[in-house]
């Protein structure tokens, strides 16, 4: 299977639409379907004949897993405080 960029700008746009605010469940779930699409879309890069030719996407792909990650953990402890202040 060949990735091309107008396939990986197809996913991430897709992927942008989130339908939950910050600090909710919700957004927490999109947020994990999120990184189990782009780390897919990642390995798939490191597969095959033209795997070399592929190093900055996937390194751009994991630095925007990071932040993706990062947003994560933010969003956890803030649905955490707000479930502390309601008890």
């Amino acid at each position: 299977m060949k990735v091309t960029k107008s396939d990986i700008q197809k996913i991430i746009l897709e992927e942008i639409s989130m339908a939950f605010e910050s600090g909710t469940q919700g957004y927490i779930d999109e947020l994990d379907d999120l990184l189990g699409d782009m780390t897919m879309l990642r390995t798939s890069l490191r597969k095959g004949p033209n795997r070399m030719t592929y190093r900055k996407e996937r390194s751009r792909l994991q630095a925007a897993i990071e932040a993706i990650r990062y947003l994560k953990r933010r969003s956890k402890r803030q649905l955490d405080r707000n479930l502390l202040v309601t008890d």
